[in-house]
């Protein structure tokens, strides 16, 4: 793993998901900020789901055997009640892959949340997940909504 520089991270994940791709991505939002432990522990988390060739003081991307790309980051807001995590998956499109399917791979995130905030006792954050369309335009308009996974 290499330290990253913008000009590698926007080649190996550019801003606007690729054709032949599909980008699922859910958001933890921290109400009341993000313990910097959080943050360290769900980007460190990532680097065990596949190879890291990038990673960054506060994000990780995460190639996978079968084609799949994972970034995860922490995005300090403007205030600490903006603080939030992004989780996004990158997949070849397949006219077979739905969001439910996108949703079970991201399964674990809610899991590792869970365990965070049994360690942190008064830890707040929502999870919600980005409509995918506002993705795909990347006009920075991203309408996020509660996240119930279906299981």
């Amino acid at each position: 793993m290499e330290p990253t520089d913008g000009k590698s991270l926007d080649r190996a994940w550019p801003a606007q998901c690729p054709d032949g791709k599909s980008q699922f991505e859910i958001r933890i939002d921290f109400p009341l900020g993000c313990p910097v432990n959080v943050a360290a522990n769900v980007v460190a988390s990532a680097h065990s789901l596949g190879n890291c060739p990038q990673a960054w003081l506060n994000g990780a991307l995460v190639m996978k055997n079968n084609a799949t790309a994972i970034r995860v980051e922490y995005i300090k807001g403007a205030t600490r009640h903006r603080d939030y995590l992004v989780f996004s998956i990158r997949v070849p499109a397949d006219p077979g892959l739905n969001s439910k399917d996108l949703m079970m791979l991201l399964s674990g995130v809610n899991e590792q949340m869970t365990n965070e905030k049994n360690q942190l006792k008064g830890l707040s954050y929502n999870i919600t997940w980005a409509c995918p369309k506002c993705i795909r335009r990347n006009d920075g308009d991203v309408q996020t909504f509660p996240w119930a996974p279906p299981f």
